[in-house]
């Protein structure tokens, strides 16, 4: 189902007409459906949670920023030449002290450590002036502008080429956003998806017991998830270790 189709069937499950006007545009109903959806990403760990972000990276080039991460655990980089190598992952701190100065006076070479990124400033980049920020953003690795939704990691030394990174981990479902937007909720359970957006329903209403029985109710729908992905990591497990 695409989300004009997830919205629709919301207002006939719901029965909240007030939600999605009568054309089928949203009133309110995408904000609960799309809360709900990040919810079902935190609670549930399915199959595909797991994802990759694929970033160029120009010669001089630290670091990439990305969206929709929940956790970052693998960085990789690649060339044509070299193939593809993993880097390793070091501490914001021990990065500082391992390369002190500032990037434009580091050696160039393959990257060979990261660190997640720490884009926020306080006061936040986007209430700064454009001359105060450009007063110490060459001594700083802070994000310009809006960073709220971004999430990113720094690598060292700086890249002295053009390179693919690609860095692993947990992500968001992607939010459905045009009519005919479709993703791995509402195609393989639009029904989960419904009732997690009538679950969020619950709790701004402060309904408790019907908070816990859409809890209830999705947790039996979906008690087969986790254990589809604990099968897939053990498939290939023959011993124990030790």
């Amino acid at each position: 189902m695409n989300r004009l189709e997830i919205r629709q069937q919301f207002r006939i499950l719901s029965g909240r007409f007030d939600l999605v006007n009568d054309d089928g545009t949203d009133n309110g109903a995408d904000f609960l459906i799309d809360s709900g959806q990040k919810w079902l990403d935190r609670r549930y760990d399915h199959g595909k949670v797991d994802g990759r972000v694929f970033k160029i990276a120009a010669q001089g080039d630290y670091g990439v920023t990305f969206t929709l991460a929940r956790a970052i655990e693998e960085v990789w980089a690649a060339t044509t030449e070299d193939g593809r190598w993993q880097l390793t992952m070091k501490t914001i701190q021990d990065m500082r002290v391992t390369y002190a100065d500032m990037p434009s006076e580091i050696d160039q070479g393959s990257p060979l450590y990261w660190t997640p990124a720490f884009l926020r400033s306080v006061t936040e980049t986007d209430h700064i002036t454009a001359a105060a920020f450009s007063s110490y953003v060459g001594f700083a690795d802070v994000m310009a502008g809006e960073h709220y939704e971004y999430n990113g990691v720094i690598w060292m030394p700086p890249c002295d080429e053009e390179m693919l990174i690609e860095v692993w981990g947990k992500f968001y479902t992607e939010p459905l956003q045009s009519e005919e937007d479709k993703n791995y909720w509402s195609v393989n359970h639009p029904d989960v998806l419904i009732m997690a957006g009538l679950r969020q329903a619950e709790v701004f209403n402060r309904n408790t017991q019907g908070l816990n029985d859409f809890n209830n109710a999705i947790d039996d729908m979906l008690v087969g998830l986790d254990k589809d992905v604990v099968q897939q990591e053990i498939a290939n497990v023959d011993q124990m270790e030790g």
